[in-house]
């Protein structure tokens, strides 16, 4: 099975069932592969039977037991084979499938990361590469086995009857076992886990504030903090520890009680000379109800994988199914934007609270336009930030980039035209260069010069050891906070941007950096680029055309800088705002 001769599947309505369609020639190939596998099997207990019987009880001489030999090694090397092909075939399927969805699912995966509340389904790649080891593991074996587990079953039968039936009531036992194991062990491990994820989260936070922690003397506090919630998951552990080697235990003394039970069955019919029964027919059983009991332990075994994979499927089937459904709504590639930014009676409250935290934002932009968002913190002021990017959706009410919704617009096409930088950056691990590109591999060596010099960083980066080839991230240079808020907002400015919001630009600059900023700000509304910033400190305002004031989620003030200056203790500037008038929409607007 080649990859480039499978169909190229197209994310539509249920992409994952669509893909699976797909592979129904391989799946039915990998069933008849099974078929020839299990049906080979019969070989070793047909020599077993041959061997005891014909060749050591009946007189056989040396030529039917080479003939036997070299039937037995025939039909074990065409097992083999056979057995490969089938691993290969779902390998294959299984990378097949990765290669399909994986750009897929990681882009979905980035959308929903974005989201408040989707933490869960955001890790889809994980769940991918999980269904993805199942396919290609032991467990799709072992289903692909188990119809054919009646085929061993009536060939006992066929030996004998109660032999059948004795392999079919151990059969009974292991299945209720695998049962009684789940029911017995799945919840304390489920409580285990979440104490194991819990103490490992306690660590982790330790470890990224070991800074705070050492400085202020913190170390006993949360190494005895770190203990308590580790001994908790670890009597949690020992407890289904205990659990799961008693029915491990129980497993393989089951296993071993089988064996003697079909001998013991198989030698009180021997005994009885109305039986029939022979001893060749006592070792064909032997073989057969190990390989009878081997499908059904691996169902016990491999249990929770496989209810694992089921709850993958059943998650990335409909996380793209919502995907496709989000995705038809969006608009066809189309011209660049212009940066008109408009916000009609805009509600939002994070899906996980009900309390709103922005409410009745209302206001426009013209391109070249710029505004500075000031307030209290926990105003909501990062939060209408990440709506204006279209990060968040709004609960009510509209963002509008040049009169069509945010959200509207295909991400890929319409991020090369918006300038964002978060209030915590984070660079890429690669090169400066890499970073300010948005790795892309289409870039301008000019519009690199342009918004390095822009961000005033690109002095900084040549005195680098390696300028714009200076590795960063895990493993290269470490940047200081402003260094990397600096080659962040290059990133921003990188392109042909038409709207730029950055959040708290500033928070790590110096007197030089905030001039340099303001300046950046100044070319930025020259080139018709629009533009808002989200500040604490008020220094930056003076070049900015409005000012909105916000508190508890709501404008308190907006208008003109020259008028909000005194009201927000920004300094004075020498000229006046853009002449444009600000058009602030009325609160009796319809959504």
């Amino acid at each position: 099975m080649s990859n480039d001769t499978l169909p190229e599947i197209t994310i539509r309505r249920d992409p994952l069932k669509e893909m699976l369609q797909a592979c129904r020639g391989a799946f039915a190939t990998a069933g008849i592969f099974s078929f020839f596998v299990n049906a080979l099997i019969l070989a070793m207990p047909i020599y077993m039977f041959s061997l005891f019987d014909r060749v050591l009880g009946g007189g056989g001489n040396k030529v039917t037991l080479a003939f036997l030999a070299t039937f037995m090694i025939g039909a074990l090397f065409i097992q083999a084979l056979i057995d490969i092909a089938r691993t290969y075939l779902f390998v294959r399927v299984s990378a097949w499938i990765d290669l399909q969805i994986g750009n897929k699912l990681l882009a979905v995966s980035m959308r929903l990361a974005t989201r408040r509340g989707a933490a869960k389904e955001a890790n889809l790649i994980s769940r991918l590469e999980r269904l993805r080891d199942f396919l290609a593991g032991e467990q799709i074996y072992m289903l692909m086995d188990l119809p054919w587990l009646p085929l061993f079953l009536a060939f006992m039968f066929f030996l004998n009857f109660w032999i059948g039936v004795t392999a079919t009531a151990i059969a009974a036992i292991l299945l209720v076992l695998a049962l009684s194991n789940k029911w017995y062990t799945d919840p304390v491990k489920n409580a285990g886990m979440d104490a194991m994820q819990h103490s490992f989260a306690t660590a982790t936070r330790t470890l990224r504030n070991a800074d705070v922690v050492e400085a202020m003397g913190m170390a006993p506090q949360m190494t005895r903090r770190w203990q308590r919630d580790n001994e908790v998951a670890l009597d949690r552990m020992q407890v289904f520890g205990r659990r799961i080697g008693l029915m491990m235990s129980l497993g393989k003394t089951m296993q071993l009680a089988s064996m003697m039970a079909v001998m013991t069955v198989c030698a009180i019919l021997i005994i009885d000379p109305d039986s029939g029964l022979s001893r060749g027919s006592m070792m064909a059983s032997v073989i057969l109800v190990g390989r009878v009991l081997q499908p059904v332990q691996a169902i016990v075994t491999g249990w929770p994988m496989m209810v694992e994979s089921i709850e993958n499927y059943r998650i990335i089937a409909q996380t793209l199914r919502d995907s496709a459904s989000v995705t038809e709504t969006e608009l066809e590639v189309r011209s660049a934007p212009t940066g008109q930014i408009q916000v009609c009676n805009l509600l939002f409250h994070p899906p996980a609270t009900k309390q709103p935290v922005l409410t009745g934002i209302n206001f426009s932009l013209q391109p070249g336009q710029s505004l500075g968002i000031v307030g209290p913190t926990g105003s909501g002021k990062s939060t209408l930030a990440r709506l204006l990017v279209g990060l968040d959706r709004p609960t009510k009410g509209h963002v509008l980039l040049d009169d069509q919704e945010i959200s509207e617009w295909p991400a890929d096409d319409v991020g090369q035209y918006i300038g964002y930088m978060p209030q915590e950056v984070e660079l890429f691990p690669g090169t400066v260069l890499q970073n300010i590109i948005r790795l892309d591999d289409d870039w301008n060596s000019d519009a690199v010069l342009d918004a390095a010099q822009l961000a005033n960083v690109d002095t900084m980066i040549k005195h680098m050891p390696k300028g714009y080839q200076t590795v960063v991230g895990s493993g290269g240079t470490l940047l200081s906070g402003g260094q990397m808020q600096r080659v962040g907002l290059a990133r921003a400015l990188y392109g042909n941007t038409k709207v730029v919001i950055l959040d708290e630009p500033n928070a790590n600059l110096d007197v030089h950096g905030e001039q340099a900023l303001a300046t950046a700000i100044e070319e930025l509304k020259k080139r018709g680029v629009t533009v808002i910033l989200i500040l604490h400190r008020p220094n930056i305002l003076k070049v900015l055309d409005y000012i909105m004031v916000l508190a508890d989620g709501k404008i308190q003030k907006m208008g003109a800088r020259q008028d909000m200056l005194a009201l927000v203790g920004g300094p004075r500037a020498a000229t006046q705002p853009d002449d444009r008038a600000l058009n602030v929409i009325s609160n009796e607007q319809n959504s």
